[in-house]
């Protein structure tokens, strides 16, 4: 990764977790220490210098009796090209003392340029206690350089401060510590893994009186319906017992219905599909107020309730809801299961596809499983954790699927993102679970480069070497999906091109090219080109027709998230809270650390708006900073006519303007669910990955196009209607912009494991 975690003297290299990049590593390894364990041994992880780092310079003096003691700053800081960019400060130390906050970029010590690499950057942080070191630093999204006095302390003084702090308090019960969940949910979930159906009907009913421990309706169930499936009866009565509840929670009734409906109640599911419809916000509303249907929340509550009504002796309205389907959804199985007339369906769009990068991974029998050394075979990853219930239900199903296939050309290998086991540790996880695969730990950046963002998980690799399939999650079909997949791509010699996507409906798009590159994280459109990040890669520029426009030199940081075109490419660095503005030849115009993880980024203009997870900050073309104020929001979009910004918070849709140094609000809806606001304020809900505003219609028209969670692509006409459907493999980051300069946007399909889609769209 290039970049270094440290605290004060202690250094270390960066790993990577499933989370996300190194950064996050950095936060999970400091929180783990500050949270585990009795005082005493936090004490002594606070004196030793070592929190959340291994044993560094400083540690390692400390253990020579000859050498004095090294006072610190109480700082944790990575390493940025610019200098160190702070990502934690202690409490009772110099530096909080000092007023350094998170976000900080430091540069200089002592009046001279901070020192290049890990080592001499400690060194110059280290020094003897009480005495004090001048820091030249930056704040969050500041441009103005400032000098601040901190004083190097004993690490023991802030032990004992945070000490006394746990002793004042009373310790917290089992139920109330992080990650820990409340009795009566554990209780719960225990009688569900049980065949016991009194058992989970009881435990069910003590979950509802008890206001499903304080936790929420869905968050108190979980998955605890999905994992009891293969107990039938212990999942029915949990779900009639929820169901006699009348819950409120849309996520949980449509768990209910599911459970109800493979358990053979269909009655049940229609009444809970009834409950939640009657529950739901509009999944999208158009910025003229107007309601309408995109399928992001209701695919999956809309089949079933054709499957119920099928079930139940209600042919003619299970067709009539599944007709209603067909614009959003092609649902081939429901249509082939009562007997209607299969879709017609467009040409695929198929393209070459990259190769995954070689790697290897360390085997629970003392070998390896390398990804070239079965180069010619299809190749299956199943990626799980001893700690993951749907694991457990899922890849024994896998295991006996691999088995009954017994074909030469497949080899599936169970994949654990699991820290801190062994092989042999999880492979005895998994051999207890009756699990006959080989087993092995991820690697660094394994997760990462195939898109592995929740577990269980499943990639299918080609004999050419290219991915072929991605599953998310466990369900009833999941393992169905899983073996198609498997036979399609042994039916497949390899070397010829791929589907990329399967479009449907009455057409209106044609997909101009396909540029390969896995892991694309960032992409942004201006004057007719299209830029490309992804980690590890110089930033390349795409033409109107996708050839190469020219490459930044190597060895350059691209910026690969939220990336935007304003006076070149600017984006956040591999996750961490830091944006980077590059030149158009990819050298660096400036950097500014951030208050908090990037949300999304806004170009209005000469402006360039910030939302972080704590703060919305206007930024001039140079990175100085015009105006800010404290916002947590969940989505973030230009004003496509007029100025300013949208931005949608938890249940509200902001119009915000720049007033000389104040963001002041205009108009405020009131929008229960929404989650995701476009150019246009329109506004979806959760349910949707991703929404953009572009010029599809005649003459440049205004049209919306909605990405969902399910890899669906829907593009709306003039009256809110579907136009447009395409399947994906996952789900796609939209962007829009006109690459042909002919006044119509093309539509920009980012897909994270395969690479850049655009499309001509054109919409009615």
């Amino acid at each position: 990764m290039g970049r270094s975690a440290g605290r004060d003297g202690a250094v270390r290299t960066a790993g990577h977790s499933l989370a996300g990049p190194a950064l996050k590593t950095t936060f999970a390894a400091l929180f783990s220490t500050l949270c585990a364990g009795p005082v005493a041994g936090l004490v002594a992880g606070l004196a030793a210098g070592a929190l959340g780092a291994g044993l560094g310079a400083e540690a390692r003096a400390a253990e020579a009796p000859a050498s004095p003691p090294m006072g610190r700053l109480g700082l944790r800081y990575i390493g940025v090209p610019e200098g160190i960019l702070v990502t934690a400060v202690e409490p009772g130390m110099g530096a909080a003392a000092a007023g350094v906050q998170v976000g900080m970029i430091i540069d200089a010590v002592d009046g001279a340029p901070l020192p290049v690499g890990d080592s001499a950057r400690a060194a110059a942080l280290r020094g003897p206690p009480a005495t004090t070191v001048r820091l030249g630093l930056s704040g969050p999204l500041d441009a103005k350089p400032r000098v601040v006095s901190v004083e190097r302390r004993e690490a023991q003084a802030s032990a004992e401060a945070l000490a006394a702090e746990h002793e004042a308090a009373p310790a917290p019960p089992p139920s109330a510590r992080p990650g820990a969940q409340p009795a009566v949910v554990q209780d719960f979930r225990a009688a569900l893994r049980q065949k016991s159906a009194g058992k989970a009907r009881k435990a069910t009913e003590a979950l509802v009186a008890a206001d499903y421990g304080g936790i929420g309706e869905a968050a108190a169930v979980g998955g605890a319906l999905t994992v009891a499936r293969n107990r039938p009866q212990v999942a029915l009565a949990a779900a009639r017992a929820l169901l006699a509840a009348k819950p409120t929670d849309p996520t949980l009734l449509l768990r209910v219905a599911d459970a109800l409906s493979a358990a053979g109640d269909p009655s049940g599911a229609l009444e809970a599909l009834a409950l939640r419809a009657a529950t739901l916000p509009p999944e999208l509303r158009l910025g003229d107020g107007r309601a309408v249907v995109t399928g992001s929340s209701s695919l999956r509550a809309r089949g079933l309730e054709v499957e119920a009504l099928a079930a139940t002796g209600e042919r003619e309205a299970a067709a009539e809801r599944l007709r209603a389907m067909l614009p959003f959804s092609e649902s081939a199985g429901l249509v082939a299961a009562l007997g209607m007339a299969p879709l017609e369906r467009q040409a695929p769009w198929r393209a070459s596809v990259a190769p995954v990068p070689p790697f290897s991974l360390a085997l629970a029998d003392g070998g390896t499983w390398g990804l070239q050394a079965h180069d010619g075979q299809v190749r299956v990853l199943a990626f799980w954790a001893t700690w993951c219930g749907p694991c457990a239900e899922e890849l024994p199903e896998l295991s006996k699927m691999a088995a009954e296939v017994r074909n030469a050309g497949l080899s599936v290998v169970a994949v654990s993102v699991d820290q801190g086991l062994s092989p042999a540790e999880v492979g005895a996880a998994a051999a207890a679970m009756g699990v006959e695969l080989p087993v092995g730990l991820a690697p660094p950046g394994l997760s990462e480069a195939l898109g592995i963002s929740g577990i269980p998980a499943v990639r299918v690799i080609g004999r050419d070497g290219a991915l072929r399939y991605a599953a998310h999650g466990y369900s009833a079909g999941s393992v169905r999906g899983v073996q198609a997949a498997i036979e399609e791509a042994l039916a497949d010699k390899g070397g010829g091109e791929v589907v990329i996507a399967q479009p449907w409906g009455p057409g209106g798009a044609r997909l101009r090219y396909f540029a390969p590159a896995p892991g694309v994280s960032g992409v942004a459109v201006a004057d007719g080109r299209l830029t490309v990040g992804r980690p590890g890669y110089p930033l390349v520029q795409l033409g109107p027709t996708g050839a190469l426009a020219g490459e930044p030199e190597e060895g350059v940081t691209p910026p690969l998230e939220g990336l935007v075109w304003f006076d070149g490419p600017v984006g956040s660095t591999g996750g961490a809270p830091i944006l980077r503005a590059l030149r158009e030849d990819g050298q660096a115009r400036w950097t500014r650390g951030l208050p908090g993880p990037l949300v999304g980024l806004a170009v209005q203009g000469p402006e360039l708006w910030v939302l972080t997870q704590r703060e919305l900050v206007v930024l001039d073309a140079e990175g100085r900073a015009l105006a800010r104020r404290a916002l947590s929001g969940l989505s973030i979009a230009e004003n496509g006519a007029g100025e300013g910004v949208f931005v949608v918070t938890d249940g509200r849709r902001a119009e915000l303007v720049r007033e000389g140094e104040r963001i002041v609000e205009r108009a405020v809806l009131e929008l229960p669910g929404a989650a995701r606001v476009a150019s246009g304020g329109e506004v979806a809900d959760r349910g949707t990955f991703d929404l953009v505003s572009g010029r599809f219609g005649p003459g440049g028209a205004r049209r919306v196009v909605v990405s969902r969670r399910d890899g669906g692509v829907v593009a709306l006409d003039g009256e809110g209607a579907p136009a447009v459907a395409v399947n994906l493999p996952r789900p796609a980051a939209l962007a829009v912009g006109d690459l042909d300069g002919d006044g119509q946007d093309e539509l920009i399909l980012r897909i994270d494991d395969r690479g850049v889609a655009v499309v001509d769209l054109r919409l009615p």
